[in-house]
């Protein structure tokens, strides 16, 4: 299991939505998650890093 980084629902690899950054695999629980990671990455990964 994957937590999307968007909105932090635990994602199952197999019914992803994934998106290559960077050369990680990024997982989402939906295209519209993956489309708002999209715009900002960066964003994203540095607000997940901050726990």
């Amino acid at each position: 299991m994957y937590r999307d980084p968007i909105c932090g629902r635990l994602v199952d690899e197999r019914r992803a939505v994934k998106l290559v950054y960077e050369g990680k695999v990024v997982y989402f629980c939906s295209q519209e998650c993956a489309e708002q990671f999209s715009q900002d990455p960066e964003g994203f990964l540095e607000e997940e890093g901050e726990d």
